[in-house]
């Protein structure tokens, strides 16, 4: 997300808020879905193709 220097400047200017509400926006434009997780969710535990959560990755060296 921080690649684009243009880009970082503006994401750190702007709310959390202000992003999810232009991100939601956009997808009731497109007909898309938008999925808000909460910020405790085990994303990178989670396996994103079929859902499998491996409770032993929980060191950071060990990640789906």
């Amino acid at each position: 997300m921080m690649r684009s220097h243009k880009l970082a400047l503006h994401i750190a200017d702007a709310s959390w808020g202000e992003i999810r509400r232009q991100l939601t926006c956009k997808t009731d434009w497109y007909g898309k879905e938008l999925v808000v997780i909460d910020r405790f969710f085990p994303s990178s535990q989670t396996c994103g193709c079929c859902g499998y959560r491996n409770k032993e990755a929980k060191d950071l060296s060990v990640r789906l």
